[in-house]
């Protein structure tokens, strides 16, 4: 098995033990547990960290896609079809989305095991061009490793409508910049109004910002 850690977060004392037990007892190929967020002296429960549907869940970002929450099966890693990002911002969640298609059961621990410190000077939130620009590229990178892995495993049309959700959530995260906005998967100008998990509003707001750029 493999498990996950960043640099400057912490793991509890039993996390590993206990990750480790429920995989071998309950044969579990992935094992998700919650976490607590950290920021300076205020620690937030994270949690519910696993849904039912988990692949269907992290499509549609209802559920973290981040690795350090999670212990997977060394195999699924090894597999010939199991596709490797070259790129170096947020590929977490183009892993776990394999480890969901790949993962014949999956494990969860309902209890916050895992310590997640959140930096305000983090890439993530840095707003200088040269790191927005890199984090589109690898946020457009990442997406399409899932889409090339849900496609290797017959399930594309499976989640049609759930894509359309991954795809302009990531978008959005770059409505500030009209260019970049623009530039990010065009064909949702047509998928959106087509997907029951858009929410009206969302719709609505789509339209409303597409006709800015347009403008």
């Amino acid at each position: 098995y493999v498990m996950f850690c960043d640099s400057d977060d912490w793991m509890e004392p039993r996390m590993c033990e206990m990750m480790l037990s429920k995989a071998e007892t309950e044969g579990c190929d992935m094992v998700v547990c919650d976490y607590d967020s950290v920021c300076g002296d205020k620690v937030e429960a994270i949690g519910p960290c696993f849904k039912e549907n988990f692949l269907q869940q992290l499509i549609l970002c209802r559920v973290t896609g981040s690795l350090w929450n999670k212990l997977v099966r060394a195999s699924i890693l090894r597999r010939a079809d199991f596709i490797y990002p070259d790129h170096d911002f947020s590929e977490d969640h183009a892993y776990c989305v394999q480890f969901a298609i790949f993962a014949d059961k999956i494990g969860y621990i309902q209890m916050p095991l895992y310590n997640y410190v959140k930096r305000q000077d983090s890439l993530v939130r840095s707003q200088e061009p040269a790191r927005v620009r890199k984090r589109y590229d690898d946020d457009l990178a990442n997406v399409a490793v899932e889409m090339s892995a849900l496609e290797k495993a017959g399930l594309t049309e499976k989640f049609r409508e759930e894509i359309v959700v991954r795809k302009l959530q990531t978008k959005n995260t770059y409505r500030q910049d009209g260019t970049l906005w623009k530039k990010a998967f065009p064909e949702l100008d047509c998928q959106i109004f087509r997907s029951r998990f858009v929410s009206f509003r969302s719709k609505c707001a789509y339209l409303s910002r597409r006709i800015k750029c347009v403008l």
